[in-house]
């Protein structure tokens, strides 16, 4: 695989994590809720959820109904949020997370479809650099202090959706966690990201 960022990604979670997908190309790259950034990798399948009470929210209709989400997701998902972000091509600045949304939604469609070759993190405080093969690349620092309260928070998620998948969250405080989808917050186990990235 092309752009390995470690040589010994087999015993580095972080570097493990992403080495499936190193050298796929991203598709449905998309600003999500505020200035979030999602991007899938991989097979697409359908994601189902089980039907729940929900708004409606439309004049003159029932104040709640059943429904039931379906969305397409990769095999890999990668989620950015709680972060400052930067998007970048040939060094050129063409979105942050503070752009206007149209710019952010301009910026993330070059994304779409680059492949992913190498992924870089700092283990000081989880900045991360999301290097693509055509040119982009798409780093994260951690928000300024305060800004999502005195906890450390998560910057960013990768989530392997196939069987047995897992997820691999990275904090603003240089820690990751790995854990089952269906962990829950004592499930979670906090390590510092390891030196060899």
């Amino acid at each position: 695989m092309a752009g390995v960022p470690c040589e010994d990604y087999l015993v580095n979670p972080v570097s493990g994590a992403f080495a499936p997908i190193l050298g796929r190309p991203t598709w449905l790259v998309q600003c999500d809720y505020g200035s979030f950034v999602t991007m899938e990798f991989g097979a697409p399948a359908l994601q189902i959820a089980e039907p729940r009470l929900m708004r409606v929210g439309i004049g003159g209709a029932p104040a709640l109904a059943m429904r039931r989400s379906v969305s397409v997701r990769g095999l890999w998902h990668l989620w950015i949020y709680c972060c400052e972000w930067s998007l970048t091509l040939d060094g050129s600045q063409l979105a942050h997370d503070e752009s206007r949304r149209i710019a952010m939604d301009r910026a993330l469609r070059l994304l779409n479809g680059q492949a992913l070759t190498r992924v870089q993190v700092d283990p000081s405080d989880g900045s991360t650099r999301f290097e693509f093969d055509l040119g982009c690349t798409l780093a994260t620092n951690p928000a300024p202090s305060g800004t999502y309260g005195d906890e450390p928070i998560t910057q960013w998620k990768l989530y392997d959706l196939g069987p047995g998948g897992k997820g691999l969250e990275v904090r603003d405080d240089g820690l990751y966690c790995v854990s089952g989808l269906a962990a829950t917050s004592e499930d979670e186990h906090w390590l510092p990201i390891p030196t060899t990235c």
